[in-house]
């Protein structure tokens, strides 16, 4: 009887046979779960592009005349409130501590009507403890350096805060600091 070449190789090195037959393994599993991956989204999107297209779509160039009543039913059932809308982006912006002038800026690039600023800029947090808290996060304790002050009030600035209310925190901060935060 002739001996099997194959059988003696790998019974001569059965680490390399096991990690090739790890690697075949693993490479086939890959693919079967990107195929399978696939199959499934395309199969999800043919769904749900059936469901759309059952809804219709305005063709080009259909008057939008008809769209008034529609908008007008929409504020009366209060899906659209553009002072609720601008009061939530003065609460968003304000909470993450941005200042005034940055605030305007968003409800300006955002298309809110100047009317309605006033109202929702009343809901913006004391501009005074807002600095202080991110003055304190930012220096944690040293603003002997004139470097650091400058690097600081600049961060306050480009935040939407006024030079006289950051002027004013940044001396706050030096007294309590020359105090010992007492």
């Amino acid at each position: 009887m002739k001996n099997n070449v194959f059988l003696k190789s790998t019974l001569r090195q059965p680490v390399k046979m096991a990690l090739l037959t790890l690697v075949l393994a693993l490479i086939t599993f890959a693919f079967v779960s990107r195929a399978s991956e696939y199959l499934l989204i395309r199969q999800e999107t043919e769904r749900l592009g059936s469901l759309y297209r059952t809804v219709g779509t305005l063709e080009a160039g259909e008057p939008w005349t008809d769209m008034g009543p529609a908008a007008d039913w929409l504020e009366d059932i209060g899906a659209v409130d553009d002072a609720g809308y601008a009061a939530a982006l003065v609460r968003h912006y304000g909470g993450k501590g941005y200042g005034p002038a940055r605030v305007k800026e968003e409800l300006r690039r955002r298309g809110v009507d100047r009317a309605l600023w006033d109202a929702a800029l009343e809901e913006m947090p004391d501009p005074a403890e807002v600095l202080d808290k991110l003055i304190q996060k930012r220096c944690r304790g040293d603003l002997s350096d004139p470097g650091e002050r400058r690097r600081t009030s600049d961060a306050l600035l480009r935040r939407g805060f006024a030079w006289r209310d950051v002027k004013a925190a940044m001396g706050r901060y030096a007294e309590m600091e020359e105090d010992g935060w007492e």
